[in-house]
């Protein structure tokens, strides 16, 4: 019997399987001679008399064979095989007879519909009882042709009826409504989604929710990106007609009467959809009680009215997660057979199981503290046999080694390509690794204990662990990747950065470093003649200064020394020497030491003043285009001005309409009252329409008084009133009033609302004003900062925030930066944004947003061309305004940092002086004072530091060297000779590169690793590779830098590559290369070939796809949930498309792609489950040819340790993402840094 066979009969079984009276798992059964059992509760340690039975459960099981063994078919033969068998041919005549007391009453009535007529009934009634003969009067209004009035519809008294106002959930008014046959409710049939043509009988869903029916359909539940496959599938192994399949999109979308559900075969509906679905479900369940009746009811989702044969779940992993909206769904659904499809019912630990066992309902294991106790806790302490028990009762698995013979199974190759990085990579990925390694130190040294797993600690500590290991992940694929990393990006403007681009920004960091070390160095050697000068041993405090100016010119070809560091040491050294405390001569003349710290002084400030006049520039630049922009605004408004735009403009035309308006208003108002006097007695609809109508006559003048005082006041700037003035005339007002308060709701923190249209266009008026003055202000605050600066501006901000005296007035900059942050407020709306530096961003304001909302509303409407022009020159004048502000800020930075020279200056040749022994009358706010016993101690700390920084900056010497013969080599420039054998470093034979920057040929390289290693016929370079495993310390022939032999780097020729692979066009990581070179390689040979390239970062997609789109490679992506089932369909039938990009977490479950028959895994993977899944994508059960894999990994890199750690048995089922964080400690994750 074939392996289908022997799982359809288990199937089969598993359905049809009568319940056995097993006594419970908690009891055991305790006989007592001469007397009947006692039974004995293993946990609690109660006796009992009384035999417990194990309690009812769903039939069904797990099917969980391997990826691609045709499940979804065995699903499908399930459900046409095993169906239910109904005692009666009609389920909703027999439900209704079964069922017509359910509401607590016994009416025989069927259910009535009435077309021609429209009830002004709510969607549901109000009252506990129904809608029967004793519900009440129901109220028929005619709007047919027949005359119809008044008609009785529920035997009622005319007298007796009264007006109920009906908004259904539709929002359209009803000609048809219908009537519940159980208990009498009435409801509107669109809304209900009743249609007499395919149901005669109707069953409100309320009826269904206290007693759900009984039906024979099956309901799967699949992901998304699985919904046209499943439709494939029973469309290819099944007879057209055969079998009724309806998708369900969820009450969302549309409302589906469940009657018409039961009369599909399969419904399939999407995880996504039942996420969504469980928010109706927790609103039927909990609703709150309100003073007054809803008008309108939520409708709720018919999955729960239903009792299903069966239910399916595909992909069952997705409920694993007991907590999840999907699991808390599904479990909610009420069915005879229920069946979890899983390829990978296990992918991180034993917990994966609890959530199949929770849907399956399998008491008492579905409690988890039952699950716990009987199942988790005995295998933790090394007993499978319960587990064991349980499972081989529920699940059906069958590997793809075990049923090989059977199914002929086509050959699966996998290929591992361990890849080298290059020198500029290397050296990168070098000072990346100890980057991340601290970041990863400063929050694992949060945990008090490194052998804490992962899962007992708090979220956010988890994600910072995680975080420095996903940049070194993204480091080893492209060092672009890397956000806020030892490299900032983000000021490089190229998306895609080349290798050659990568090497520059690298020489510019390092010099940046370099520069620091030696701003370091220099200070400390400053500091130390300080020191000598308070201790009187001016010779040498002359030496200490010489040193400096040595040190930086010695550097002075790689490294610019600081300005005011050289300010300082010739400054002060010239006034030694002018003392006369020197006895040696120095390189530069001493009478040029003052004019040299002049140049030095005018080139500081003349830096910064080019910056201002720079700022300043272009700040009018900006200026003049929101000049140009409000001038463009001008021009249209005042064309428009006497245009139809305002239907109430012929009163507008001189100074006493304002007065006129205020007399109409208060006319308006004392009718009102004399309104509301004379219709006391009258009807509540009468009345509340003619207090509607004074209501808006109100407005109406308001609205007139306002349009007086704006056009009045701004002319240029009325369009906005004018559109809220067409709204009431074509009364639209509160349509627009409506979508003013959504758009107002998005920003929840904004307290400055409204409450009328009145109101908003006062908010927006001042709104106005207030940013004109704002602008006008900081304008001019700048220009008097730029313009006028004076020495006591100079100590007015010095004594403010340079160096900050308590109590002193707050300096023109001050002043400046608030009414900047004033004028930000205002053009701006600041939101908070989850990144690593927890960044805000800014966004359009509110009153920006709310006048887009409003010209968007005229767009929509129809509004006057004329009032549109004139509302998107204004948003133009807003956009400019926002543009102009980085100018403004620019300016006031430029200036800050020219008032803070100029105070650099001032400070740049200060030095440290004695503590005064008598008083402080001599002492000055600007130094800085030590006392005799702090000399010593200050002046070992000096000679430490400057130890320190003269062994960062030799360091950083060597590595600016080391990526100079980089970028040397990437020039097709070799080193001429081998420093040690003095042979030729030649292209083709390959040399090796030291961190310090000194090259060297193979054979002296290999020599000084493994001088007493055995020598073997391998090539070269291999038997340096493996000497290079042993990670021996050696030191460069050259400079004697220490270093490990896995730091070497190789200048490798093609001729020395793993595989040949072809010339690519464009530069690319090694990575991204060996990946493109591949497909390559694959189109070249094999042009018909499809692959399948996974990867769990969308980043590293998008660069592959940059290589493949620069190589001619066609391909496309599978990910955007629009164009996802259309890409899909091209690949599988496109010709010319081979290539398929997929994120591991969207493309490597479920689907059948057997037109592939190649697969890349850019790099390993720390989830074991998700990796075979991405492969049983391609090796299933179709596939006719032989399948390869190809995995690629980085040698000496995180992903290698990944790699071991993922084949060890005992740590491979660990994941480590964002979601899976069990059974891994801190102590393990550390491993994989180093």
């Amino acid at each position: 019997m074939l392996y289908k066979e022997r799982a359809d009969n288990w199937r089969d079984i598993e359905e049809e399987k009568e319940e056995e009276e097993l006594q419970h798992v908690l009891w055991r059964e305790v006989p007592v001679e001469g007397h009947s059992s006692l039974y004995y509760n293993l946990f609690t340690g109660r006796l009992s008399l009384v035999k417990f039975l194990m309690p009812s459960y769903s039939k069904g099981g797990i099917l969980a064979d391997e990826m691609g063994l045709g499940k979804t078919v065995e699903i499908l033969a399930l459900i046409l095989i095993h169906q239910w068998s109904c005692g009666s041919s009609d389920i909703v005549k027999e439900y209704i007879q079964n069922n017509h007391s359910i509401s607590g009453r016994n009416i025989d009535a069927e259910g009535f519909v009435s077309e021609g007529s429209s009830i002004t009934l709510n969607h549901f009634n109000k009252s506990s009882s129904g809608a029967g003969e004793n519900a009440g009067p129901i109220d028929v209004q005619n709007t047919g042709t027949d005359n119809l009035q008044g008609q009785l519809l529920a035997g009622t008294d005319v007298s007796q009826e009264e007006e109920e106002e009906t908004l259904c959930t539709c929002g359209n008014p009803s000609n048809l409504y219908v009537q519940c046959d159980i208990c009498s409710l009435w409801c509107h049939a669109p809304c209900v989604n009743y249609v007499k043509e395919k149901c005669e009988d109707f069953i409100c869903i309320k009826c269904l929710y206290i007693k759900p029916i009984d039906c024979g359909s099956t309901l799967v539940i699949v992901p998304e990106t699985l919904l046209y496959q499943w439709l494939a599938e029973i469309s290819k192994h099944t007879v057209m007609d055969s079998a009724q399949i309806m998708v369900y999109n969820g009450v969302f979308k549309e409302y589906i009467n469940p009657l018409h559900l039961i009369s599909k075969d399969i419904i399939l509906v999407t995880y996504e959809t039942i996420r969504k679905e469980l928010d109706r479900v927790r609103h039927h369940e909990f609703s709150i009680k309100l003073r007054r009746p809803k008008s309108y009811a939520y409708p709720p989702s018919p999955l729960l009215a239903i009792k299903w044969w069966r239910i399916c779940l595909d992909e069952a992993q997705m409920v694993e997660s007991s907590h999840s909206k999907a699991t808390e769904m599904t479990c909610k659904l009420l069915s005879q057979n229920r069946w979890c499809v899983t390829g990978t019912p296990v992918e991180r630990d034993l917990r994966d199981l609890y959530g199949l066992v929770n849907f399956l309902d399998y008491r008492p294991y579905s409690v988890n503290h039952w699950w716990n106790k009987l199942i988790l806790l005995p295998y933790c302490k090394g007993d499978p046999r319960p587990i064991v028990a349980l499972f081989s009762k529920m699940m059906w698995r069958n590997s793809k080694e075990d049923v090989a013979d059977e199914l002929n199974w086509p050959k699966l190759e996998e290929q591992e390509h361990s890849l080298s990085l290059s020198p500029v990579e290397a050296y990168y990925y070098q000072r990346q690794e100890e980057f991340c390694l601290k970041m990863f130190n400063a929050v694992s040294n949060q945990v008090s204990e490194a052998s804490t797993s992962l899962s007992d600690l708090d979220s956010t500590l988890v994600n910072k662990l995680l975080r420095p290991l996903h940049k070194l992940r993204l480091a080893c694929c492209h060092p672009q990747l890397v956000k806020n990393g030892y490299i900032n990006f983000s000021s490089f403007k190229k998306r895609y950065m080349s290798m050659e681009e990568l090497l520059k920004k690298m020489i510019v960091q390092a010099k940046q470093e370099g520069r620091e070390s030696l701003r370091q160095l220099v200070a400390a050697i400053n500091g130390m003649a300080g020191i000598h000068i308070l201790n009187e041993k001016f010779q040498d405090a002359v030496d200490a200064y010489r040193e400096a100016m040595y040190t930086w010119n010695n550097y002075k070809d790689d490294y610019e020394c600081d300005r005011l560091q050289r300010i300082h040491t010739m400054e002060n050294l010239s006034n030694l020497i002018k003392e006369g405390h020197s006895s040696h001569c120095c390189a530069v003349s001493d009478d040029q030491l003052d004019s040299l710290a002049a140049k030095l002084r005018s080139e500081y400030i003349k830096k910064q003043h080019n910056n201002v006049n720079a700022a300043v520039r272009a700040l009018s630049v900006a200026a003049s285009t929101v000049k140009s922009s409000l001038n463009k605004a001008y021009t249209i408004q005042d064309v428009h001005l006497k245009s139809e735009v305002l239907p109430l403009d012929n009163i507008c035309h001189g100074p006493n309409e304002e007065a006129e308006v205020h007399v109409h208003v208060e006319e308006a108002d004392d009718n009102i009252e004399i309104n509301a006097e004379d219709l006391v007695e009258d009807t509540d609809d009468e009345l509340n329409d003619d207090v509607e109508e004074a209501d808006k006559e109100v407005e109406a003048k308001e609205v007139e008084h306002f349009t007086v005082t704006v056009i009045n006041k701004a002319p240029e700037f009325h369009w906005w009133s004018s559109a809220v003035s067409w709204s009431i005339a074509n009364d639209l007002s509160s349509e627009l009033f409506s979508s003013l308060q959504y758009e107002l709701n998005l920003f929840p923190d904004f307290i400055f609302g409204f409450h009328s249209l009145i109101g908003f266009q006062y908010s927006v008026l001042n709104f106005i004003d207030t940013l004109q003055n704002e602008r006008e202000r900081i304008l001019h605050m700048l220009n008097n900062l730029t313009h006028s600066t004076t020495e006591s501006d100079i100590v007015a901000a010095t004594q403010c925030h340079f160096r900050i005296i308590q109590g002193a007035a707050l300096c023109l900059f001050c002043k400046a930066e608030n009414a900047l942050k004033n004028y930000e407020k205002l053009l701006f709306s600041q939101y908070q944004i989850r990144t690593d530096d927890n960044a805000s961003s800014r966004s359009s304001s509110v009153y920006e947003r709310l006048l887009k909302c409003m010209l968007s509303f005229l767009i929509t409407k129809s509004g006057p061309l004329s009032l549109i022009e004139s509302g998107k020159s204004y948003m133009n004048y807003l956009e400019s305004l926002r543009n102009e502000f980085k100018f403004v800020t620019r300016l006031w930075m430029a200036a800050e940092q020219q008032i803070r020279a100029y105070d650099e200056l001032s400070m740049a040749a200060k030095r440290f002086k004695l503590l005064p022994s008598s008083g402080s009358d001599h002492m000055q706010i600007n130094d800085i004072f030590l006392s005799h016993s702090e000399l010593s101690s200050k002046r070992l700390e000096f000679e430490s530091d400057a130890k320190m920084s003269k062994l960062s900056l030799e360091r950083n010497l060597r590595q600016l060297t080391y990526l100079r013969n980089l970028t040397k080599t990437n020039d097709s420039e070799e080193p001429s000779n081998c420093p040690i054998c003095t042979g030729p470093l030649q292209r083709n034979d390959g040399w090796a590169v030291l961190p310090c920057g000194h090259c060297y040929c193979l054979e002296c390289i290999y020599s000084l690793i493994c001088r007493h290693a055995p020598s073997s016929h391998q090539p070269v370079f291999l038997q340096i590779e493996e000497a290079i495993s042993r990670k021996v310390q050696l030191s460069c022939p050259m400079c004697r830098e220490k270093l490990s032999s896995h730091e070497i780097n190789f200048v490798k020729s093609s001729l020395l590559e793993e595989e040949s692979l072809p010339l690519l066009k464009g530069s690319y990581s090694t990575k991204i290369a060996a990946v493109t070179g591949i497909l390559l390689k694959i189109k070249q040979n094999e042009p018909s070939t499809k692959s399948l390239v996974f990867s769990s970062s969308m980043q590293v997609l998008n660069f592959i796809s940059h290589a493949l789109f620069e190589n001619d490679i066609d391909h496309a992506f599978l990910t955007n949930k629009k164009q996802y089932q259309v890409n899909l369909k091209k690949f599988k039938t496109s010709l010319t498309l081979n290539v398929l990009l997929m994120h591991l977490s969207s493309g490597s479950k479920g689907l059948n792609i057997v037109e592939a028959t190649r697969v890349i895994l850019v790099e390993p993977f720390l989830n074991i489950g998700a990796e075979l899944q991405a492969i049983g994508r391609v090796h299933r059960m179709g596939q006719t040819k032989p399948v390869v894999v190809h995995k690629f990994y980085v040698k000496n890199s995180v992903e290698e340790r990944i790699k071991e750690m993922m084949s060890n048995s005992a740590e491979m089922a660990t994941s480590l993402s964002a979601k899976d964080k069990y059974g891994f400690t801190v102590d393990q994750l550390k491993k994989l840094f180093c």
